[in-house]
């Protein structure tokens, strides 16, 4: 009901995303992860071919309008280097970017779109007519797959957590739970479309969701200047130590203060 608002909020998001991911590629070129930032910012924005008038590109904007999803998954998996080396997280990321595409098709080929709340768009291009008992098997199947496929994508993060020294969580804090949280209410919008939910349950999960998305540049903003400050910080504390430390104090505990990392070990050639 308000295009101006609702205008000025997708740029918004959209910019957030491309301006943190520009920075983190500029202050760490050899890093992928703000490439893949800025990637999210720019997918973001190819929902906007939804509002076209033109059957072929409002179709075109309706198949490309949850790939910002995938490349935010990417973007969770390969944090913090920007690489993905496993080839079983490869494959779900491949299946992760085809849900994505495949998922409006049966909406765009079998649905009547005034019926699913779009009143005013275009027909479909791919339309092949009205068939709802077609559409609503292809859409639990596709919504399903989309609730496995992210389940496994939170289980993947909780166990990296796990794994993870106390140093290396405290560097993933920022990105990874508000990633954590917009998938939880991904899972939950999802589950409601799929059992046929109330409405009002599904839009608050919407808004919920853009909320964490909307937060989650500045959350690693906030993470990447925060840790710049902080490292700074260790430094000199350490240095000071050093100069200032009584003879039964070793290097590894100075080293493991710094650090915060009880586990530190030095090892000596």
């Amino acid at each position: 009901d308000s295009p101006g608002l609702t205008a000025g909020l997708g740029l918004f998001v959209g910019w957030s995303w491309i301006g943190v991911g520009l920075f983190a590629w500029w202050r760490r070129p050899d890093n992928r992860f703000g490439v893949l930032m800025t990637a999210v910012g720019f997918a973001f924005f190819l929902g906007s071919l939804t509002a076209s008038d033109g059957s072929w590109l409002f179709t075109i904007g309706i198949l490309l309008s949850n790939i910002y999803l995938a490349v935010f998954v990417h973007m969770l998996l390969a944090y913090p280097d920007g690489r993905i080396d496993s080839p079983r997280v490869r494959k779900v990321l491949a299946a992760g970017y085809a849900l994505a595409v495949l998922g409006p098709v049966p909406t765009l080929m079998f649905a009547d779109l005034a019926e699913e709340g779009c009143v005013d768009c275009p027909p479909s291009a791919i339309s092949v007519g009205q068939n709802d008992t077609l559409f609503t098997i292809f859409d639990l199947l596709t919504s399903a797959t989309a609730v496995v496929l992210v389940g496994y994508v939170l289980y993947l993060l909780v166990r990296r957590w796990q794994d993870a020294s106390q140093p290396q969580r405290r560097a993933m804090a920022p990105v990874l739970w508000s990633g954590i949280c917009l998938l939880v209410v991904l899972a939950g919008q999802l589950t409601t479309m799929a059992v046929n939910g109330p409405d009002a349950l599904e839009n608050a999960t919407g808004l919920l969701g853009l909320i964490f998305f909307a937060l989650t540049p500045y959350g690693f903003l906030f993470g990447l200047l925060r840790s710049r400050v902080v490292q700074a910080g260790q430094v000199s504390e350490l240095l000071r130590r050093m100069g200032d430390a009584p003879d039964g104090t070793t290097l590894r505990e100075l080293l493991s203060r710094a650090l915060g990392d009880r586990s530190l070990q030095v090892v000596y050639w």
